[in-house]
C-alpha cells in the first residue's frame, strides 16, 4: 500500500515539475528524457515492491517463528510442571491407612467400670 502511495506520490510530482514556469534559458525536457526518468522511476518502484515482499514474507516466517518457540515454551513449562509433581508424589510416601477396628476393640466396657 505504502509503494503504491509513493507511485502515485512521485508521478504526480514529476507530472507538475514540468508545468513549473522556467526561467527562459532553461529547456523543457525532451519527451525521451521524460520517458527514461519515467523508465528508472518505474525500475525503482519495482525493485521497492520486490523488497517489500520480501520483508512481508520474512515478517511471516519471523511470526512462525515465534509462534513455534511460544508452543515449545508452553510445552516445556507443561513439561516442569509435570516432572515437579510427579517428583513430589514420589517424594511424599502414602499415608497408612488407618487399621480397622477389630470386635474386640468395640467393647471398651473394661476401660470404663461404670458402665
Amino acid at each position: 500500500m505504502r509503494v503504491h502511495t509513493l507511485f502515485v506520490a512521485l508521478v504526480l510530482a514529476l507530472s507538475v515539475a514540468p508545468c513549473r514556469p522556467a526561467a527562459a534559458s532553461d529547456e523543457h525536457p525532451s519527451f525521451t528524457e521524460l520517458e527514461q526518468k519515467l523508465a528508472e522511476l518505474t525500475a525503482e518502484i519495482e525493485g521497492l515492491r520486490s523488497q517489500v515482499v520480501s520483508l512481508q514474507e520474512r515478517i511471516r516466517e519471523l511470526e512462525g517463528a515465534s509462534a513455534e518457540a511460544a508452543a515449545e515454551g508452553e510445552l516445556a513449562a507443561l513439561q516442569a510442571a509435570a516432572e515437579q509433581e510427579a517428583a513430589a508424589e514420589q517424594a511424599a510416601p502414602e499415608e497408612s491407612e488407618q487399621p480397622a477396628f477389630t470386635a474386640g476393640a468395640l467393647s471398651l466396657q473394661s476401660l470404663n467400670p461404670e458402665i
